[in-house]
């Protein structure tokens, strides 16, 4: 949780660098760009893009721009001091995970207890397998490109190169690797992409929301796929479709895109899933984003999940239990002592 997202004047330069061309590009075309040079917010682009056509500097229809000039240094500087004053005003703002959100759609006690009060938590022993192969699929992506005419090269690269980073923390092989990477290169190809893109941070400054996709993917259709990869997955719970569709409403915000679905490849036991987004997944998000700012201003320890059997899905992987039990003790201390006194 981040109370305010920071925007650089170089990110600001850049995207007026994106637009500062001559011809007819598509949005399409100005978004990849942004991708492309690390800017993962598309907000400010639409931002611009309004003054632009103000200023008579653009001929906006649907998804095409034509311009005509290069903007002079001075327009330049006006663009940047219009970005930063709108965005002083717009980034002041509580922003969330999607992952933030799931939690506290799962349980707001241990939403509070973690996010908010940061209390002590309790974690099992870490262990790094899935790190491996989240981090080798991540080097694996972003060189896909330069290797993809020789994925032996590429896929040993990777391997020997992570695998090095937690030598003696992992039992996991160089084959073991490879052969997962070889089988997300069989996946690129089923799917025909034409764009691949590993872990972007992108945020939404309109609806206060950061997500982190492990791949977006653009098809030859120019259909917009995120997919999330899991170490072992079985079946899509409440929870996970939560966060799922988190990542999917911070995705749609930045393309201004409709996502259908979201895509989990579950590395342990190879399986594919594929998780469809709905309206009402939507609104189901805009509606956490509404509860969660408004429960930070209550000034009580919210309840415990109201979920289905959630002593038995939410409490066993809570780091912090031991502090909500503790809380649950006191309530019944409490309680009892004020119906002795009322005897």
């Amino acid at each position: 949780m981040k109370l305010k997202i920071e925007i650089s004047e170089k990110d600001l330069e850049k995207i007026i660098d994106i637009l500062n061309f001559v011809g007819r590009k598509t949005i399409d075309e100005i978004i990849l760009e942004l991708l492309n040079n690390e800017i993962y917010t598309s907000d400010i682009l639409f931002l611009l893009l309004q003054k632009l056509s103000r200023d008579e500097k653009i001929i906006s229809n649907a998804n095409e721009i034509q311009k005509n000039e290069l903007f002079s240094e001075e327009y330049k500087r006006e663009l940047i001091e219009y970005a930063k004053n709108k965005l002083n005003k717009l980034t002041k703002k509580i922003f969330l995970t999607s992952l933030e959100i799931s939690k506290f759609f799962q349980c707001q006690r241990r939403f509070f207890l973690e996010k908010v009060v940061h209390s002590k938590q309790k974690k099992e022993q870490k262990s790094y397998e899935g790190e491996v192969f989240h981090k080798s699929i991540s080097e694996f992506i972003k060189n896909y490109n330069k290797y993809s005419y020789n994925l032996d090269i590429l896929t040993s690269l990777v391997s020997e190169n992570i695998l090095e980073k937690y030598r003696g923390k992992v039992r996991i092989s160089n084959d073991d690797v490879r052969k997962m990477l070889f089988s997300i290169d069989s996946l690129i190809k089923r799917l025909n992409l034409k764009y691949i893109v590993s872990e972007p941070l992108l945020v939404s400054i309109k609806y206060g929301i950061i997500g982190t996709p492990d791949i977006i993917a653009i098809t030859q259709d120019n259909e917009i796929l995120p997919i999330e990869i899991k170490t072992n997955v079985k079946r899509i719970k409440r929870g996970l479709k939560v966060q799922l569709a988190g990542e999917a409403f911070v995705v749609e915000a930045y393309f201004r895109k409709e996502i259908r679905e979201v895509m989990l490849l579950s590395l342990n036991n190879r399986r594919i899933f594929k998780v469809k987004i709905t309206d009402d997944d939507r609104k189901l998000i805009l509606n956490l984003l509404r509860s969660i700012k408004k429960s930070l201003f209550l000034r009580k320890i919210p309840p415990t999940s109201s979920l289905p059997n959630f002593r038995r899905v939410v409490c066993p992987y809570c780091h912090v239990k031991e502090v909500c039990d503790f809380i649950e003790e006191i309530g019944k201390t409490i309680k009892t002592e004020m119906f002795k006194k009322n005897q």
